[in-house]
């Protein structure tokens, strides 16, 4: 075919000043795939951890019904309940409640942007409605750029309450294995000082799980360039 037979040879010559742009919505269209698959990501894990946290609870619930009753019915022999024990079982069942609620709001507060909203549709499918490629196309590069943003706040925002649901959950656990523990060993100082050690282990894992010590050190643009 020739040239001039070939009608896509002069569109891509009429439209190569905006390659650039498609080049760049292009790019940043992937990048907006990116975004939203992690938003996903994180907000599957919230509710995993929010399905696992409401188990937990109805099994503690559950044990701690049975105990109950199993102690009344036997003059309260069967479930001796000491400080420590009642200490650990509140802190546990605070850290589980925390973890469930803060799993929750991670999952109800994702409202990512995909990019391009209806208004733009609508507008364009209007028939008296003309625009000039590079025009449209750096209407869609603004477009995306809001929706980028966006999405940013929202991955950082989630991470952040992420952070909080798996620390609140960790602590839920331990706690509640020490309350376990408390009740097997009985009152006395075994008791008090599983309790002593576990919250200062604890305070040293929360400090570094809060303050993100545990990232890698993101490399600064002059080693890159190095």
């Amino acid at each position: 075919m020739s040239e001039k037979e070939n009608p896509s040879s002069g569109m891509q010559e009429d439209n190569s000043d905006v390659q650039p742009y498609v080049d760049a919505a292009d790019r940043i269209e992937r990048t907006l795939d990116a975004q939203i698959q992690k938003i996903q990501d994180v907000d599957s894990r919230a509710g995993f951890i929010t399905r696992l946290v409401a188990i937990l609870l109805g099994v503690i619930v559950s044990v701690v019904s049975v105990l109950v009753t199993l102690s009344a019915n036997d003059g309260g022999t069967i479930l001796p309940l000491s400080n420590v024990t009642a200490a650990a079982g509140i802190i546990a069942s605070l850290g589980l409640l925390g973890a469930m609620v803060m799993g929750i709001i991670t999952y109800l507060s994702s409202r990512q942007a995909a990019g391009l909203g209806h208004e733009t549709a609508d507008m364009l499918s209007e028939p008296e409605f003309q625009i000039a490629m590079e025009d449209h196309l750096k209407t869609t590069l603004a477009a995306y750029d809001v929706a980028l943003q966006t999405n940013e706040r929202i991955i950082k925002m989630n991470a952040i309450r992420l952070r909080y649901t798996l620390t609140l959950l960790v602590i839920g656990v331990v706690y509640g294995t020490v309350t376990a523990a408390s009740l097997v060993v009985g009152a006395g100082g075994v008791s008090v000082t599983l309790l002593i050690v576990t919250t200062i282990v604890m305070g040293t894992v929360v400090w570094y799980i809060i303050t993100g010590k545990y990232k890698p050190k993101q490399p600064q643009v002059e080693d890159i360039n190095e």
